[in-house]
């Protein structure tokens, strides 16, 4: 009798308002944590840090996550940081691929500008092989758009980009993925990606793929030896979004297929599958929630076999949420926050064309 109680608990519908207020909760201690200087566990801005200390700052993240909260554009904290943002040197690929998501989203023509110098970016950091690694700066003057107005929507010109160089020569599977979402909202605000980048990125997802139909962190065995939970997401999503431009079936991909079965088989909400980095299973666990919703946005899925991804995971993160509004567990709470909010709010567009001469928020 307990059980069937339990199980019917489990099966009801989720309450939107529940949903409502957990991302106005955590929108409010992102806010909190831009008002108190530090978001980035120090005051915020560019300042300070090697390399690797600046990969980790979290102001790309956090505005992309409060733009689909949504918060205010007029509120004092977001207007800084945006500000903050558009001011900032490009040399990051997660954090400059997420500058262009987050412009895009906010309004593609206003910024479509700097969302064709974070393509540049990108193009121009893409390794050999295909993947893309950490990058190295590409300075925010050094695109010239090409094309002629009109020939994008009505609002915008369409900027075409080159590729002037390349990277290393090989990278991992997380900066890989994130480029390829930068990519995409670059191609949405009619910033146009030649086609060879999408193409080389294709070919190396296709030839990592694993015997099991997954993905791990690089092929080179520096983390990973199998398959898990993020990386078979992100491989499935970035396999989606390159044919999409590369106008092949995505639907019917047998990669896409294969990848898509392996999550089906391996499923789960409250432990993140097969992570296994010298931490508990559970590490990561937000990080591999958010690949998941990219997973079922791109590939137009509502079930992962018979799983139901998206109440599943919002059932759980309702339950998870701590008292201060924040997500904690593995990882640091701000970007666990983020990671949580873009799911609840399934802030990933289908890959649909989009038609629209507005460019403000679609």
């Amino acid at each position: 009798m307990l059980a069937t109680i339990v199980c019917f608990a489990l099966q009801a519908p989720l309450d939107q308002s529940k949903i409502d207020r957990a991302v106005d909760e955590g929108a409010r201690y992102l806010l909190g944590r831009l008002r108190a200087g530090t978001l980035n566990g120090r005051p915020t801005g560019r300042t300070g840090g090697g390399p690797g200390d600046d990969d980790l700052l979290k102001d790309e993240i956090v505005l992309y996550t409060l733009i689909h909260a949504p918060v205010d554009e007029q509120d004092e904290e977001f207007a800084k940081l945006l500000k903050g943002i558009l001011e900032s040197k490009l040399e990051s690929v997660y954090r400059v691929a997420l500058q262009a998501m987050a412009l895009e989203a906010l309004d593609a023509t206003k910024y479509q500008g700097r969302i064709a110098q974070c393509g540049q970016f990108l193009i121009d950091n893409q390794c050999g092989n295909g993947q893309w690694s950490y990058g190295k700066e590409v300075p925010p003057d050094a695109w010239t758009p090409s094309g002629k107005k009109g020939s994008g929507t009505q609002s915008r010109p369409r900027i075409g980009l080159k590729k002037r160089r390349s990277g290393p020569s090989s990278g991992d599977n997380s900066n890989s993925q994130y480029a390829l979402l930068g990519l995409r909202a670059c191609m949405m605000s009619d910033v146009v990606i030649p086609t060879e980048v999408f193409t080389k990125a294709e070919q190396w997802w296709l030839q990592s793929q694993t015997q099991d139909g997954g993905w791990d962190y690089d092929m080179q065995r520096v983390r990973s030896e199998h398959s898990y939970g993020a990386m078979t997401a992100g491989g499935a999503s970035s396999l989606a979004v390159c044919k999409f431009f590369l106008k092949k079936d995505r639907r019917n991909d047998p990669a896409i297929q294969r990848a898509l079965a392996w999550l089906a088989k391996t499923f789960s909400v409250t432990a993140h599958p097969r992570f296994d980095w010298d931490t508990p299973r559970h590490g990561w666990k937000y990080y591999w929630l958010y690949a998941l919703e990219r997973a079922g946005m791109l590939c137009e899925l509502e079930k992962l076999g018979s799983h139901e991804w998206y109440p599943a995971g919002a059932r759980f993160l309702l339950e998870a949420q701590g008292r201060d509004g924040a997500w904690d567990g593995d990882r640091d709470k701000i970007t666990n926050t983020c990671f949580a909010i873009l799911f609840l709010r399934r802030a990933t567009k289908p890959l649909k064309p989009v038609a629209t001469g507005e460019g403000k928020r679609r």
